[in-house]
């Protein structure tokens, strides 16, 4: 949050204008499952 305020502070004194509001987005938690591999699997794929 304090870099997007310098930020904006940086835009408005090269550009002019002001701040009405801002929002901020991040990354959505990703949800990550287990997977179980063997070494036979993998290189059957990779043709080895």
């Amino acid at each position: 949050p304090l870099s997007l305020l310098a930020v904006v502070e940086l835009i408005i004194k090269i550009a002019g204008g002001e701040l009405i509001g801002y929002s901020e987005a991040g990354l959505a938690e990703v949800k990550r499952d287990n997977v179980a591999v063997t070494t036979t699997k993998i290189n059957s794929v990779l043709g080895l």
